[in-house]
């Protein structure tokens, strides 16, 4: 399905789909209480800009997407653990996950 769909959910915590999802993540730019994200394989695009106040996200999963943007996204994310982005169009400064640059 269309992950257009999930933009009325507001209060989701968690997203797990996987490759039935399409559509732009645009759509999940009100989801202010996601902590895990989750779209590995699905045929997703859009930028990553998106999830730039989501304070929350701890954990995100976009390998093997079309999402695209600057890595440097991250850095307002202050409880992000785990980010994995094999095979996307993400690009940047990876320095931004060094804890000296706070």
């Amino acid at each position: 399905g269309d992950i257009g769909a999930l933009e009325a959910n507001q209060k989701m915590q968690g997203l797990w789909l996987g490759t039935s999802v399409v559509g732009d993540i645009a759509a999940l730019r009100r989801t202010e209480y996601l902590e895990e994200l989750d779209l590995s394989l699905a045929d997703v695009f859009g930028d990553i800009q998106v999830f730039e106040h989501t304070k929350p996200l701890k954990k995100i999963s976009l390998d093997r997407t079309q999402v695209e943007g600057d890595v440097q996204v991250f850095r307002h994310l202050p409880g992000l653990i785990s980010l994995r982005l094999a095979t996307t169009k993400v690009t940047g400064d990876i320095s931004v996950f060094n804890a000296t640059n706070s």
